[in-house]
């Protein structure tokens, strides 16, 4: 296959002020993540592809023990499921076949074209004896963006025609950090040092920081408003440090006080600038100089995700009992904001309480690991197995 290309421009100034933008053309080779979160579930009619019933009940059908298997593709055909982004496969959710839950499946990818992505979510019926059963093929082509990077999420409800199984789902597309463009592959890496002076657009084009100007690979000369004229290859901090106790002010033409970049405050005493970095923290500032940690993250620094926030970017939420008061059931957080039910606790909102027994006082059972059912052990029946079965 031909090597892929992207092309990217990178803005700078020239001394007198003029902007000048340059193309370049960098590989297609980038670095994001596509996200499937399952919703919800319903089979009302407890039927499978071929209209019989999952399982048969009393004078009706019972409900399917109902699994997940998606691929997801990148394709410009909209009919094609190679499964090249990935595939994944849910373990059994329950036999009610009307569910409400929250599974993530994360696929990371890196090399992503302008095409349509395809979802094929297939719908299984587990059987403990015989073959799984088909349930449903659902499908959906979208198109998560066309021309910027922008952080794409839309709800999708899938339904089979006629409308006897409907499933409802988040679909998420966005690039890894530092990587921007249509295709994620324009990387670029915001800095304030003696390396660079620069942020990033969200086509991934270098900007240079204000009062720095030159090439957008290595800005290093600041424009300095305070005396006028240029200070080339001139530290923020030495520069600044000469007129910290008088404020860092400029004089406007109508005579009024003016901050020069980066200083806030009555007497432009306060200096902040806004950052978006691991080290330095991630937050923008206020008139007054004060930081405002970007969504997910914890002041004062800015630096940790805030409690129930997880991953990149803090972007991940998996809520316990102990960071909200209202969230209804018993489970931890994995460091990587995965929902686990504490132990005894099952189900997909780790609401149904189950401890297994063999005792003439509690019954004589496990637990069923999906819905924390009692499960009669060997030789033993009734509501809580404390019957002995009958030969």
């Amino acid at each position: 296959m031909s090597d892929m290309f992207y092309k990217v421009q990178q803005v700078s100034w020239t001394e007198d002020g003029s902007r000048q933008v340059d193309d370049h053309l960098v590989s297609c080779e980038g670095s994001g993540r596509v996200i499937v979160t399952l919703r919800s579930y319903s089979n009302p009619s407890h039927r499978k592809s071929n209209f019989k019933c999952c399982d048969i009940g009393f004078l009706s059908c019972s409900g399917c023990d109902a699994y997940f298997k998606l691929c997801v593709t990148q394709s410009v055909s909209s009919s094609a499921h190679s499964c090249n982004i990935g595939t994944s496969k849910t373990p059994v959710v329950g036999n009610k076949d009307d569910h409400r839950f929250n599974i993530r499946k994360e696929f990371a990818f890196t090399s992503f074209r302008r095409q349509p992505l395809n979802l094929q979510l297939e719908v299984w019926d587990w059987d403990k004896i015989s073959d799984d059963d088909k349930v449903e093929t659902l499908k959906r082509s979208v198109t998560p963006w066309t021309s910027s990077p922008v952080h794409y999420r839309e709800r999708l409800t899938l339904q089979s025609n006629p409308r006897r199984v409907t499933v409802t789902l988040d679909m998420e597309v966005y690039c890894d950090k530092n990587y921007y463009g249509p295709s994620c592959s324009a990387k670029c890496v915001p800095r304030d040092d003696s390396s660079g002076h620069y942020t990033c657009d969200d086509q991934g084009r270098k900007v240079c920081r204000r009062h720095w100007y030159g090439n957008a690979n290595f800005p290093m000369a600041r424009k300095s408003a305070y005396r006028g004229g240029l200070v080339p290859s001139v530290r923020r901090t030495a520069f600044l440090t000469t007129t910290l106790t008088a404020g860092i002010t400029t004089v406007a033409h109508d005579g009024s006080k003016v901050c020069l970049y980066g200083w806030h405050g009555e007497n432009c005493t306060v200096f902040c600038v806004a950052q978006d970095d691991d080290q330095r923290g991630h937050y923008t500032c206020d008139n007054e100089g004060n930081k405002v940690c970007m969504d997910g993250y914890r002041p004062p620094d800015c630096t940790d995700c805030l409690l129930g926030r997880y991953g990149a970017n803090c972007s991940l939420t998996c809520l316990t009992n102990d960071t909200s008061p209202s969230q209804q059931g018993y489970y931890y957080c994995t460091e990587n904001g995965v929902k686990h039910c504490s132990p005894w606790w099952y189900g997909p909102e780790c609401l149904e309480h189950c401890v297994p027994h063999d005792d003439s006082v509690h019954g004589h059972y496990t637990c069923d690991e999906r819905d924390g059912r009692k499960v009669c052990r060997d030789g033993w029946e009734g509501p809580s197995c404390l019957d002995r079965k009958q030969n």
